[in-house]
């Protein structure tokens, strides 16, 4: 063969890919593998300075993108009718619906699945025999889980404790009871949820107000995950492959679930927010991404679509059935309920989607974190704003005012989520990527 042949100009192969990268597009596609394709060519000819970006994601979940946003939904009628109280909404929901915690369930199963589904194709590398090669290999993948952790969570975060300390500081809203106090337990919120110790704080502060009427109290939440962050590393370390690491979060998925859980409550009772009610769906999350296969996945029939409506009502009506205390296995029904659920989006497609509702759950699905880490703070604004001397309730009747009220927290809260995403969540997400 011609030695020529091998001599080819940089820039003719540049050209020979930009014709041929239309068929390469659509073949990828075909195969379901291609999300994006960018590429960004500066000085094509005499420049050999080329800057490219290739992005390829798995696969996406659309059933997923409507349970985020529906678990929104129930968490912000949690808080709106017991935490900040926006009273027109509870002439929109029977009473025994009013209670929306189950959705905190949903949002730890789905974490769980799409944290190890988007590594899964990485984790598979991080395998062998040989331990001390596994753990040098590991700490790069280390580097880039906590890297991409910490901008995920962090920045909108900090946006919310400085909000909150402004809003707080130059308003007359009395909900939060000395200034010292609250300060405190506002500006050492990030290092407790990045710690894993937040939850510890709640439940000292649960009843003083400080904690959930300041605006911080539901990032609980954060700190379970920040928990779950630091053991599963671990458990993917020791493990030889995938097989061993989808065994081991089904194990230890069962103990929370089935041990762990049950006692706690009974001796420890009314602590939802402790991370050992909640590790369960986080670790069988993570068991069905490792054993997702895309080739089961199949359109939702009437049968599927009413088994996913029947879990989601168990998720939302049960807990508001407790008229006598919480039982002890509460969180087992909740959390199968969850998982089951996270199951049922995963594998049928469209057995989550409404479809009067779902471009309203796919937009809160994808705006999800920014709308939950906002939404009681926000509540606590347009009270403070509504009963204020710019707002006065008296220009209205009752019904009046709490309609407006209403109308007023939900327009200020989509757009100011749309604002942290769009200039906040989003960037930093992307940052660290790189």
């Amino acid at each position: 063969m011609d030695a020529n042949i091998y001599s080819i100009e940089k820039s003719e192969i540049l050209k020979i890919f930009l014709a041929e990268s239309e068929v390469v597009n659509k073949l990828l596609m075909m195969n379901g593998k291609l999300s994006e394709f960018r590429v960004c060519l500066h000085g094509v000819m005499g420049n050999e300075k080329i800057m490219a970006e290739n992005k390829v994601s798995g696969h996406f979940f659309k059933d997923i993108e409507y349970l985020r946003g529906a678990a929104c939904a129930l968490v912000l009628i949690q808080h709106i009718m017991w935490i900040r109280p926006i009273i027109f909404i509870q002439a929109l929901i029977p009473e025994c619906l009013w209670i929306g915690s189950g959705g905190f369930h949903i949002f730890f199963a789905i974490s769980g699945f799409v944290i190890t589904y988007s590594l899964k194709d990485r984790l598979g590398g991080l395998s062998g025999d040989i331990f001390a090669k596994r753990l040098r290999e590991f700490q790069n993948f280390l580097v880039s889980f906590y890297k991409r952790r910490f901008f995920r969570i962090v920045p909108v975060l900090i946006l919310l404790i400085f909000s909150g300390a402004i809003f707080f500081t130059f308003t007359d809203f009395t909900v939060v009871q000395g200034k010292t106090e609250w300060a405190r337990d506002l500006f050492r919120a990030p290092f407790e949820i990045l710690f894993g110790t937040f939850n510890y704080s709640v439940s000292e502060f649960q009843f003083s107000a400080r904690i959930y009427g300041g605006g911080i109290g539901p990032l609980w939440t954060l700190a379970v995950e920040s928990q779950f962050y630091l053991m599963w590393p671990i458990v993917l370390l020791f493990c030889r492959d995938n097989d061993q690491r989808m065994t081991w979060s089904l194990i230890l998925g069962c103990v929370f679930l089935f041990v762990v859980g049950p006692i706690t409550s009974v001796y420890f009772p009314h602590k939802y927010y402790m991370p050992y009610n909640n590790l369960s769906e986080l670790f069988l999350g993570s068991f069905f991404a490792f054993i997702y296969d895309e080739k089961f996945k199949k359109s939702a029939n009437l049968g599927a679509k009413i088994f996913a409506f029947i879990l989601f009502m168990i998720i939302w009506g049960y807990p508001n059935s407790w008229k006598d205390g919480t039982p002890f296995y509460s969180d087992v029904v909740l959390n199968v309920a969850s998982v089951l659920l996270l199951f049922t989006a995963v594998y049928f497609e469209g057995s989550c989607e409404v479809p009067f509702l779902k471009h309203i759950l796919s937009y809160l699905g994808s705006r999800s974190y920014s709308f939950y880490t906002i939404q009681l703070l926000l509540a606590n604004v347009t009270v403070w704003f509504t009963n204020s001397v710019y707002f006065p309730a008296e220009s209205f009747t009752k019904y009046q005012f709490y309609m407006v009220q209403f109308i007023i927290y939900i327009v200020v809260l989509v757009f100011s989520t749309e604002i942290v995403y769009r200039l906040i969540e989003k960037p930093a997400r992307m940052l660290g990527r790189k």
